[in-house]
This record gives structure tokens, C-alpha cells and sequence, in this order.
């Protein structure tokens, strides 16, 4: 499509699923397979103001078993410059999944004081 489409993608599409994943890392045991920004009404949500606490919802399969998984997202801005860095084993979160499971996962970014503009989100698990 022309600019205007692919700009309005981006923007309004605030939800990711495992189709769109083509360059994994890893041996795949551990996969993301959605990502999605949400309030916390669980409502998905493009955009936030500054305050708003933002919740990113996670949905992960393992297909064998996990212990003590380790979550980590990276927020950075245009510059790819790290705003931010979240892991659950930063504050003791023990996750430990089995084999064949399905799990989600809510990650909460509280009181969000980022400027204005648009930012990067990295996951890695």
C-alpha cells in the first residue's frame, strides 16, 4: 500500500501473534507467540499519556519443561537508545512451566513518564 496505509498500521496495530515472528532466536523449546498492549482494563491500546500505567500481555508455549523462566523487556527509543529494562528475576518472580503449556503472562509498566513520541519494545525470553 501507499505511506498513509503502512503509517496507520503501525500505529493501530498493537497486537503481534507468532505468524508474525520470521526471525526467531533460540532453539524454539520457548516461544512467544502474542504480544499485546493493554490498559488496565485489559482493553488493547496504541497509545498511553504520561501516568498511565501500561500493561504488555504476553502469550508463551513451552514445549518442554522450564524452570524459573526468565522474561526480560526492553524499551528503547527511536535512536535505540534503552529506556527501560524489565525481568522478572529482577525482583525474584519465579516462573516455571510445563512441558506442552501455555502460559500468559502480564507484564506491568507503572506510572509510564516517557516524553512524548514512539518507542521500541524488545522481548526476549
Amino acid at each position: 500500500g501507499n505511506t498513509g496505509e503502512a503509517i496507520n498500521f503501525y500505529l493501530n496495530n498493537n497486537k503481534i501473534t507468532d505468524a508474525d515472528w520470521s526471525s526467531r532466536k533460540g532453539t524454539g523449546k520457548v516461544r512467544l507467540k502474542e504480544f499485546e498492549l493493554v490498559d488496565s482494563n485489559g482493553k488493547p491500546r496504541t497509545e498511553f499519556i504520561m501516568g498511565d500505567d501500561v500493561y504488555l500481555r504476553l502469550r508463551i508455549r513451552c514445549l518442554e519443561d522450564v524452570n524459573n523462566l526468565d522474561i526480560g523487556v526492553n524499551l528503547k527509543n527511536l535512536f535505540d537508545e534503552s529506556i527501560s529494562h524489565i525481568t522478572n528475576l529482577d525482583s525474584d518472580y519465579r516462573i516455571d512451566v510445563k512441558a506442552n503449556t501455555e502460559i500468559e503472562v502480564t507484564v506491568k509498566v507503572e506510572k509510564l513518564f516517557f516524553s512524548p513520541g514512539f518507542y521500541n519494545i524488545y522481548i526476549g525470553i
